[in-house]
């Protein structure tokens, strides 16, 4: 019997690839199936330079006014409430509508109100983000493209701060656009050549277009620039796990988890590399742990269920993919998962409905075909 299993790693610049994994017994080989979904490197946002767009404000009642509405702005934005960030911006720009600044701010608002449900930090001075490619929906995609168009308006009034190109390079990231990406990032470091995050972005970029060596490049520079760049030793890490050098990766991934201590994407992360070298105590207990940071982390249970069936738990195992269903019932992999272990335990009506719901979900799914037809003929 094979199964299939979706077991991705995940980075802060990029997400560890969007992998299926099929296993036979106990032996797992990873299955690229990029057609569903994108290797995801996730892109950093650091706004530092978040007040300095006021100096850009001409004096007057206005201008202070205009100032007071930023603020209220970065306030409503560092607790997450965007919707009201946005407004504040709005309000600030009505006063001033030449305010780079608040152009500024409002796109990055818009964009962290798209992107921070895949975030590893939900701050809104530092907070990092997925790219989303057949992740967002088609309303959020035109939030993005609104970013856009206010980044754009705030490089026409100030074409000197690097922030800015650093935040078109996220977008175009976000979007999949990665080449255009780049030439954003390489303006930034131009403009600022130690701009950490602005390396930390551009290798998530150069990674996705398959440029591994500039990509491990860019983000050996990010943590020269900033030892503490979480951002970077996660990514850093994804690209050794990638080259199949789990004990670098996991090195990584635990500088990572020194630097952010609580934040579940790292340790699943992590799991997957201690997965790949048999250690499976630790893979299970780094899972865990992400599950309990984060309980609706869908992948994180339905990779649980694979450790759990490694090691003989087929209950626990079919728990977890009956947890990983009902987060999300439209993944063809979670109920093949649980008809493989049916399948194992010689459930096979129940293992049938499963292998035709995952049909029903995917056709093309040639392994649960295959093993629905020997069920069939059993």
């Amino acid at each position: 019997m094979r199964m299939q299993l979706p077991f991705p790693a995940q980075m802060f610049t990029l997400q560890a690839a969007t992998v299926c994994d099929t296993f036979t017994g106990s032996g797992i080989s990873f299955l690229n199936r990029l057609g569903n979904m994108k290797k995801i490197f996730l892109f950093i946002l650091l706004t530092a330079a978040l007040l300095a767009g006021c100096t850009s404000m001409e004096s007057g009642a206005d201008g202070a006014s205009a100032k007071i509405f930023l603020k209220r702005g970065i306030l409503f934005a560092s607790q997450g409430e965007f919707d009201k960030a946005i407004e504040e911006f709005n309000k600030a720009l009505e006063l001033e509508p030449d305010f780079a600044g608040a152009f500024r701010l409002r796109g990055r608002a818009r964009l962290a109100s798209v992107l921070t449900i895949f975030s590893i930090e939900s701050d809104f001075k530092s907070f990092e983000f997925f790219s989303t490619e057949g992740y967002i929906s088609d309303e959020q995609e035109s939030i993005l493209h609104l970013a856009m168009e206010d980044f754009n308006r705030a490089v026409e009034l100030d074409q000197n701060k690097a922030i800015v190109y650093r935040d078109r390079g996220n977008v175009y990231a976000s979007l999949a656009q990665y080449e255009t990406a780049i030439a954003e990032y390489d303006h930034a470091i131009q403009l600022d050549p130690d701009f950490a995050t602005a390396y930390t972005g551009r290798g998530s970029a150069y990674y996705y277009i398959g440029n591994y060596d500039q990509a491990l490049a860019d983000n050996n520079q990010s943590i020269l620039l900033d030892p503490n760049k979480v951002t970077a030793y996660n990514n850093r890490g994804l690209i050794y796990f990638n080259n199949s050098d789990y004990n670098r990766a996991i090195e990584d991934y635990t500088e990572a988890i020194r630097i952010i201590p609580d934040n579940a994407m790292v340790y699943y992360n992590r799991s997957l590399a201690y997965y790949h070298i048999e250690e499976y105590d630790k893979a299970l207990e780094g899972i865990n742990r992400a599950i309990c940071l984060d309980n609706n982390f869908t992948r994180a249970y339905n990779s649980r269920g694979i450790v759990h069936y490694i090691l003989g738990d087929y209950d626990n195992a079919i728990e977890d993919f009956n947890q990983a269903i009902r987060l999300d019932p439209n993944v063809a992999v979670f109920y093949y998962n649980r008809g493989s272990v049916y399948r194992h335990k010689a459930e096979y009506e129940l293992a049938i409905e499963d292998y035709k719901a995952a049909l029903s979900l995917e056709p093309d799914f040639t392994d649960a075909r295959e093993n629905l037809e020997e069920l069939k003929e059993h």
